[in-house]
C-alpha cells in the first residue's frame, strides 16, 4: 500500500475546499490511510477525487454513504 504524503494530502484538501467548499479529514494510522467528509460530496467533487488519485496511479474506493474513501 502506498502512503500518500502530507504535501499531496494538503494539495487535495486545499483544492476541495476552494473548488467545492468541502473539508477533507485525513486519517492516518497503522492500518492505513483513509479520508472523510462531514457531508456527502457532490458528483463533481467525487469525479475530481477519482481523477486526482488516478493521475497518481491510485484507485479510489468510496463507502456506500460516499462520506469516506480510501486510495490504494
Amino acid at each position: 500500500t502506498m502512503t500518500i504524503d502530507i504535501n499531496t494530502m494538503a494539495e487535495l484538501k486545499n483544492c476541495l475546499k476552494e473548488s467545492f467548499g468541502l473539508y477533507l479529514h485525513c486519517h492516518d494510522c497503522c492500518g492505513g490511510q483513509s479520508f472523510s467528509f462531514d457531508t456527502e460530496p457532490s458528483a463533481e467533487a467525487m469525479e475530481y477525487i477519482v481523477k486526482f488519485f488516478t493521475d497518481k496511479n491510485l484507485t479510489v474506493t468510496f463507502t456506500p454513504d460516499k462520506c469516506s474513501f480510501v486510495a490504494r
